[in-house]
């Protein structure tokens, strides 16, 4: 199956504070950003792999591909306003001869080749995408915006979700179309192929692909990945 990787590294890294951008702080001697788009580069599902970054970063992320020596054909796009329109200023420049979209967040570095291709071989005929995620361990509960306690909420078949996610390209366009269409805006692509009645299975992979975030996830990354 023929596949392309959208990257997203538009990300401002406000939260990560210090002014450092996070996608480019290094683990094991290699940038966060690179340790993904290595592993996209080597997997064989994968033929194209398009990056949305800040304008400016642009220069700096064709350096570092080109010190680390990507071979897959690659596209740097702008990054767009959010993070959906994003992934649509990368998805609109796949060709149709691409048969399925992997959507991964650059500020998660623990992903390995082993994992995109046991994704694309778990989107069969019976689903339009596949979703890596982890059950839900801790209590979980609902809040006012006071921080009351409004409910505790079973964790029975809750999951929370990372990425990369993988989708046919076809329904992930439509799935684009109605929710510029309607002016929706949902926390990940699953949510908008959810939408359109779109069939997703979650599975889980051998290991979490933590996202960095804070200051303290680096530490955390570093021993993970050491």
């Amino acid at each position: 199956m023929k596949s392309a990787a959208l990257i997203t590294a538009g990300g401002s890294s406000s939260r990560f504070g210090s002014g450092l951008n996070k996608l480019f702080v290094t683990i094991n001697g290699m940038p966060v950003i690179m340790h993904s788009i290595r592993q996209f580069d080597k997997n064989e599902f994968i033929s194209r792999i398009f990056i949305a970054a800040q304008q400016n970063l642009i220069p700096l992320i064709k350096s570092l591909c080109a010190s680390w020596k990507i071979k897959k054909s690659m596209s740097i796009v702008n990054g767009g306003s959010s993070r959906q329109l994003s992934v649509f200023n990368m998805l609109k420049e796949t060709s149709s001869d691409i048969e399925a979209i992997f959507v991964h967040d650059a500020a998660r570095p623990m992903i390995k080749s082993k994992d995109v291709s046991f994704l694309a071989k778990a989107l069969d005929n019976s689903t339009d995408g596949v979703i890596p995620c982890f059950p839900v361990s801790d209590a979980v509960k609902r809040t006012s915006p006071a921080g009351i306690i409004l409910e505790s909420i079973p964790r029975d078949n809750l999951i929370v979700v990372q990425t990369p996610q993988i989708f046919r390209r076809t329904t992930l366009l439509k799935a684009y179309d109605l929710a510029f269409t309607d002016k929706f805006q949902g926390p990940d692509e699953s949510s908008l192929v959810e939408r359109i009645g779109g069939k997703i299975k979650a599975v889980r992979l051998s290991n979490p692909n933590i996202k960095l975030t804070y200051p303290r996830d680096l530490e955390i990354l570093q021993k993970l990945m050491s």
